[in-house]
């Protein structure tokens, strides 16, 4: 089932296109990345699927709704959250109330909002830090708190921009482990330049270069297509 298409969607800043008529679509419960080199438009795609930017053209649908003009407040309202390069916290409040701000989007009641904010924690094995100062966290625990952020309002789409940066291979790859199996009901879409996590956790890819879409496929297809392979390396 699909949750949210993308038309021809485009994005010009001045006289430069960072998009230019791009479209897919997530499927329910699986997971996708966008992949593509420096400059291929990977970012600005997450910035307007969130409502961080409004496109030039194109229309974005989410669950049936035209939502293309809407703003990133109204899109997290509806259902699509996302983390960001640089992790967003509060770095004056504790780790668990970090939580609990995020948590009251979906989440009634002292009790359980605390129930849920422990249990994210304890999958994260972050539960020692929890009444810690997210401001005196390491920056990998501040992208893995920022992730929980998004994870316990319950999206229904998770838009996730290099996710991996500043994490350690291990730490990354035990995120992503959660992230595949959270995949049941949250749809992810990973912009990564890490692409051997790509190719482990995706059950399709995206491949943008100058603002188009140049391939779409499962990994396997994405490793053995000369055109990706081009884009990257060069060549004739």
């Amino acid at each position: 089932m699909k949750v949210l298409e993308v038309k021809n969607l485009t994005k010009k800043f001045g006289g430069f296109t960072a998009l230019n008529n791009v479209s897919f679509s997530l499927e329910e419960g699986q997971v996708t990345s966008i992949i593509g080199p420096n400059g291929a438009g990977k970012t600005t795609a997450i910035r307007l699927i969130s409502g961080e930017l409004d496109p030039s053209g194109g229309q974005i649908i989410f669950k049936g709704a035209r939502i293309t003009k809407a703003s990133l407040n109204k899109h997290a309202i509806r259902g699509i959250s996302r983390t960001f390069q640089v992790p967003s916290v509060f770095s004056t409040l504790s780790v668990i109330d970090n939580l609990r701000m995020a948590a009251r989007a979906r989440h009634v009641g002292k009790v359980a909002i605390d129930n849920r904010c422990e249990g994210i924690l304890e999958e994260v094995r972050m539960l020692p830090d929890m009444n810690r100062m997210a401001g005196e966290l390491a920056h990998s625990k501040k992208r893995i708190l920022e992730w929980c952020m998004s994870v316990i309002q319950e999206p229904d789409v998770l838009l996730m921009d290099e996710l991996g940066a500043g994490l350690a291979d291990s730490e990354l790859a035990s995120l992503y482990d959660l992230i595949k199996a959270k995949a049941k009901t949250i749809t992810p879409l990973f912009v990564e330049h890490r692409l051997e996590f790509v190719f482990r956790i995706s059950d399709r890819v995206i491949v943008l270069h100058e603002g188009e879409r140049i391939a779409d496929g499962s990994p396997s297809e994405i490793k053995s297509n000369e055109e990706v392979r081009k884009a990257y390396y060069g060549g004739d």
